[in-house]
């Protein structure tokens, strides 16, 4: 697949990438994109998360249950 860039600040953005790491623009763009798909999955996985512990939270706040340290371990002190 080819990819021919026409947007001059894009153009610009490779170039100063180019000059700073020494890569080809090829490597430049490969590098940029695979780090931002990167860190997008880790902000879907990091979102996913947080609305799992919201979920979580709301379930538990409906059941009315209250928890204190007593829940968190037997008789013996270890963990229940």
């Amino acid at each position: 697949m080819s990819i021919n860039i026409k947007n001059p600040d894009t153009e610009r953005a490779v170039r100063t990438l180019v000059a700073i790491t020494g890569e080809t623009q090829a490597e430049a763009i490969e590098i940029a994109a695979a780090e931002r798909a990167r860190r997008l999955q880790a902000d879907s996985r990091h979102a996913r998360i947080q609305q799992l512990v919201a979920d979580l939270q709301h379930s538990v706040r409906a059941s009315g249950r209250t928890f204190d340290s007593d829940d968190l371990y037997d008789e013996a002190g270890l963990p229940a």
